[in-house]
């Protein structure tokens, strides 16, 4: 089966939706409108249409007018590449990554007291090392980071090992023929 492997902006996508779950189930009431406030750096900007999604399909509207208020921050949001090895002796390079979602959330709601707590997201997975280049996205450095480096051992061995069994094989082929 194949599957696609989600880029680092769809990830912390996913971290940005489950923090809206989390809201959610703190405000237990989805149908009153609320204003939604957003205090995220400019860094991360991109993710605030993404927290009005999340919200939106929790049945919670978003209202400039409204005297119910929530206040979302992303403190941080990125991704790193925690661990790089090989799917066996001569298999292919995976990379291991972790994305972080960090931030808080206050709900201010006249029928309720105010409600506010912290998340700290995370989710990591494991993609092909040749798809890094297609999972960052270069115009938003949040999605990007440094790539742990090839073991050296390794990239040495393969090489010996094929030119050793090239070797052999020549050897046996002309002591064979020769007898």
């Amino acid at each position: 089966m194949f599957t696609q492997t989600l880029t680092n902006l769809e990830q912390i996508n996913l971290l940005v939706d489950s923090s809206a779950l989390k809201i959610v189930l703190k405000i237990q009431d989805t149908s009153k409108v609320y204003n939604l406030e957003n205090n995220t750096p400019s860094e991360y900007s991109i993710l605030d249409s993404r927290i009005v999604s999340g919200l939106n399909n929790f049945e919670i509207k978003n209202q400039e007018s409204s005297i119910n208020k929530i206040t979302y921050t992303i403190s941080k949001a990125g991704v790193e590449y925690t661990d790089l090895f090989r799917d066996g002796l001569f298999g292919e390079y995976l990379l291991e990554r972790k994305f972080n979602l960090n931030g808080n959330y206050v709900v201010n709601n006249p029928d309720i007291n105010v409600e506010s707590d912290t998340f700290e997201l995370t989710l990591a997975d494991t993609i092909s090392y040749d798809d890094l280049v297609l999972v960052e996205n270069s115009s938003l450095p949040f999605t990007k980071a440094i790539p742990p480096s090839e073991p050296f051992l390794p990239s040495i061995l393969e090489p010996v090992i094929a030119i050793t069994a090239v070797a052999v094989t020549v050897i046996l082929f002309f002591s064979v023929r020769s007898k």
